[in-house]
């Protein structure tokens, strides 16, 4: 079937004029493509498919973003529930739910196995889609497309970027212009095929294109059904449908067949097959192999031969882990090797999937790429989605030993090539100790390997070990290719490796110096490794510090604060948050200490203890609150306003409160709690405060009921309705004060339905009502003249971006939020100069002064918006020569990387506008950053 499609379009298509102009009738190859599976559109609706929640962005590849359409799926059929299903347009079929009633079914279903989900919002935990569509226009699309692959130059840098696009997409776009024809726009059509067809150097390459996507789609389509159900007959049976349905078009059918064999072998009633050369119990633990769950954090160990030290393991394993089958093999330490090489070539799947078991999984492939050699089916193979098999466990694992390349991907490589390379390390190895292999590595190995080598040897208490990491360390041509050692061994030595370390840390400045101009995220890492480092080194503990900042002697800063608290027992350290957060008056000291302490909650707590090398007896937990009962008191009982840069301020009542419910259950807070305090108002801070202080009097007091507005009736919430829509924006505050929060909640519902009164509220809501912080009179005394009681609009966030702009122009940082709380609470700007890390990842970026922009609200984010500083450029003499081939280059570069940017400013300015005019409804959360960045100069680095 596929060669007619083939024929027919080719027969077409090689007639076609350079510029697309003959005429063509493509309805009989169209035709082809939806008897192979393609959905019929005649009938659909061309939409825009906004997903909520975190998969919002979900199918969207870049390549396609590029095209700026409009729509970007067909909706295909509803049903009274609002359960619809979409041709989505990676081409994919979705089946999307309205909000309300996935909602409806996880409380039902939640309720069913006892738990309870009434006033929570959706769990985007769940698989299924929630989304909203609205129409869009197919044909203003068709033009967009058009546009962008004929382009407005002929020259080579856009010829070569048309021709980039058309193999990432040409295929992808002939099949939108099968369903654009269906759907009844046949000239649209037939010019895109043509314009298609007129840019490939073979047409039948853009048809192969169409087949290939379409195959790949269906394929994913079975596999997710796999994975939600595990049905291994159909999804062997599908597969083999799909492999004949698509046999010439399919790019990935030989990989497809590889799949389909392994299939077979999962099908085979006997189960795993006995494995030669394996005792009983290994015999045991390959069959577990096959039906074990996915194994989660191991691939945080790469260089898995040696065992974790002891802080290494409290962190990393897991109770649910330990038990795990790949734990188990790794356990074996030298003795997996003969395991792992007697698995190799075993085909058996597993109910893992690829990307659960490798290290890394690269999308390969080109509509040009039809010849396939052994290595590149390979590479095809681990590229492919699929259930991972033992042999593939046995061939990450050997690989992650034998690697001999920074960065080498154990994807792709043939069970041949890991077999001889592991072959050959076992005849060097198999018989030498741990340390003659550690000795080995620590000389030879890669950076990871060469850093695990030298932990294992730091543990011998043999001091010629000891002297051999010391040599390794002082001998590195490199000093960043030895850094993760360096820090094992402050880790190790504390106190006593200042010696080394402080010469090392010399070294490693010097290094950073000449990563100038590199990526940020190198020289990023680089300095991490020095402030870790130093911190490692300091005889400063997070009392003294602490001490300092109430002085007035050093500026709080979060990032040095948690270095401290890294060095610090828990229990230390916690005792020094809260005497400090009861002793000072200062509100900036404050919102900082307590945004900090959400980062040393829970697992977070002894990550960071971990981190820097201290393990802690008494592990976080209920004591936190019950032995410090006395301090949380004094903070629950507060009135003060805190705040820290970038937020508004919030009652010290209600943060600890809300500090409460993530210290006692991370998992509840994050549901319902968490949006019964925000969306509740000040009813719903009151309500977490009074069962905090209930909490300190009484340990064994549960977590409260979640609120909840199911008891507020149709009639009640018609009433509030009513009266807000009556009053005037000066009594809003009253009527808002009088309803509870059960009733708060219920409005939040109603203004989700309602748009007149969302409109009524909107200004109420955008009213600016506080300015802070107080330091900096002077720029203080400007903002409140800009900002206080005006309404969030373009006109206030310009003045505010020319009053960061003039501070950067001073070479001075200056960050501004704009920030609308939920809940109808107003809004308030906060100010500040920027935060150590953020200076300093923008000197490691190399950046020009400027100021960058960024909104903020649920669904939607706009980042990287930047304002340069006006820099004047002298004007080229008028007998300069002619500017080479190059430099015009350059110059078309600067040119699209400025129409980019005056594109992220334009959807800047919209959002903004979206939140002025209540289009993000005004009891939902939004922030506006303005981030200003001045030159940084050496002596300014901090």
């Amino acid at each position: 079937m596929q060669k007619w499609i083939v024929i027919i379009f080719v027969a077409a298509g090689t007639l076609v004029s350079a510029w697309g102009q003959a005429e063509r009738d493509y309805t009989a190859g169209f035709e082809r493509l939806f008897m192979l599976g393609l959905p019929d559109v005649s009938e659909a609706e061309y939409v825009n498919l906004t997903f909520h929640g975190h998969r919002r962005h979900l199918h969207q590849d870049w390549q396609w973003r590029q095209l700026e359409l409009g729509g970007n799926a067909w909706l295909l059929e509803t049903d009274e529930e609002g359960v619809s299903r979409y041709l989505f347009n990676d081409g994919r079929i979705i089946t999307v739910y309205e909000r309300s009633h996935l909602q409806r079914l996880q409380r039902e279903e939640a309720e069913a196995e006892g738990r309870d989900r009434r006033g929570q919002p959706l769990d985007w935990s769940d698989p299924r889609l929630s989304g909203t569509a609205k129409p869009a226009d197919l044909a203003e699309d068709v033009q967009k497309a058009l546009a962008r692959l004929q382009g407005t130059s002929d020259d080579d840098t856009q010829r070569a970027l048309r021709q980039h696009e058309l193999d990432a997409i040409g295929g992808r776009m002939f099949v939108f212009a099968a369903l654009t024809h269906r759907h009844g726009l046949q000239e649209e059509a037939t010019e895109l095929v043509n314009t298609l067809f007129s840019m490939a150097p073979e047409p039948r390459e853009i048809i192969l294109g169409g087949l290939d996507h379409m195959a790949n789609q269906q394929y994913a389509d079975l596999y997710q059904a796999w994975l939600e159900d595990q049905q291994w007959e159909a999804y062997a049976v599908e597969l083999e449908e799909l492999i004949q349905r698509f046999r010439t078009g399919w790019l990935q059918v030989p990989i497809a067949e590889m799949v389909r064999s392994d299939l077979e072998n999962r099908l085979d009633d006997s189960g795993p097959p006995l494995l030669d050369e394996l005792t009983e119990d290994e015999q045991a633990l390959a069959r577990a192999l096959a039906d074990a769950s996915s194994p989660g954090m191991h691939r945080q160990h790469g260089f898995w031969i040696f065992p974790r030290s002891s802080w290494q393991q409290s962190f990393f394993m897991r109770d649910h882990l330990e038990e795990h089958p790949i734990t188990q093999i790794k356990a074996k330490g030298l003795n997996a090797v003969p395991f792992l090489l007697a698995m190799l070539d075993d085909r058996y799947p597993t109910t893992m999937t690829w990307d659960d078991v490798a290290t890394s999984r690269t999308t390969y492939g080109s509509m040009r790429r039809r010849t396939l050699d052994e290595e590149w089916t390979w590479r095809l193979y681990d590229s492919m989605q699929r259930p991972a098999t033992r042999g593939d466990v046995a061939r990450v694992l050997l690989g992650q030993l034998v690697r001999e390349e920074e960065n080498q991907r154990v994807s792709g490589q043939t069970p041949d090539q890991v077999r001889a390379a592991a072959e050959m390390w076992w005849d060097r190895f198999g018989e030498r100790s741990l340390e003659e292999i550690a000795r080995t590595y620590l000389e030879e190995g890669l950076k990871d390997q060469r850093a695990a080598a030298g932990l294992h040897l730091m543990y011998t208490d043999d001091p010629a070990d000891m002297a051999l990491v010391e040599n390794a360390i002082t001998s590195a041509d490199d000093p960043v290719d030895v850094s993760e050692l360096v820090m094992n061994y402050a880790r190790v030595k504390g106190p006593e490796s200042h010696e080394l370390v402080e010469p090392y840390i010399e070294q490693l400045r010097t290094a950073l110096e000449d990563l100038e101009g590199e990526r940020a995220w190198q020289r990023h890492g680089v300095q991490q490794v020095l402030n870790n480092l130093e911190a490692l080194l300091s005889d400063e503990t997070l009392e003294t510090y602490l001490a300092e900042v109430m002085e007035g002697e050093q500026t709080f800063d979060h990032s040095r604060f948690m270095r401290f608290v890294g060095r610090s027992p828990i229990r230390g350290a916690v005792t020094s948050m809260l005497d400090a957060l009861v002793e000072t008056d200062d509100p900036e000291l404050r919102g900082g200490l307590l945004m900090s302490f959400f980062s040393v909650q829970h697992w977070r707590a002894m990550s960071w203890q971990l981190q820097m090398g201290h393990v802690d007896d008494e592990e976080p937990g209920p004591w936190i609150v019950d032995d410090f009962a006395d301090q949380w008191r004094t903070l629950l009982d507060s009135e003060e306003l805190i705040h820290a840069y970038g937020a508004g301020p919030v009652l010290m009542r209600n943060r600890v409160a809300q500090l409460f419910l993530a210290l006692l259950s991370d998992q509840e807070y994050a549901g319902g709690h968490h949006r019964a305090m925000t969306r509740g108002g000040a009813q719903g801070k009151a309500y977490y405060v009074d069962w905090a202080k209930e909490r300190l009097n009484d340990p064994d007091k549960a977590l409260p009921p979640v609120p909840t507005s199911d008891d507020v009736s149709e009639e009640a919430r018609a009433a509030i309705a009513e009266r807000l829509l009556a009053a005037d924006e000066s009594d809003f505050e009253s009527v808002l004060n009088q309803l509870s929060i059960q009733e708060m909640l219920a409005l939040n519902n109603v203004m989700d339905e309602d748009p007149a009164l969302r409109r009524h509220l909107t200004t109420f809501a955008n009213r600016v009502t506080w300015v802070g912080p107080t330091r900096e009179s002077e720029r203080r005394e400007l903002l409140d003249n800009l900002a206080t009681n005006q309404v969030i609009n373009a006109d206030l966030v310009r003045a505010l971006l020319e009053q960061v702009q003039d501070e950067v122009a001073a070479d001075k940082s200056l960050q501004v939020s704009v920030v609308r709380g939920a809940g109808l609470e107003q809004a308030a700007v906060a100010y500040g100069p920027q935060s150590e890390m953020a200076l300093r990842m923008m000197q490691q970026a190399g950046s020009e002064p400027h100021v960058t922009g960024h909104v903020s609200v649920p669904g939607r984010n706009v980042t990287n918006v930047r304002w340069p500083l006006e820099a004047s450029a002298a004007a080229p003499d008028e007998d300069d020569d002619e500017l080479d081939l190059f430099d015009e280059m350059l110059m078309e570069l600067d040119d699209h990387v400025h129409r980019a940017q005056d594109e992220q400013r334009e959807a800047f300015w919209k959002e903004v506008e979206r939140i002025a005019n209540g289009d993000v409804y005004p009891h939902h959360h939004g922030t506006i950053y303005l981030l200003g960045m001045p030159t940084m100069t050496d002596k300014e680095t901090p």
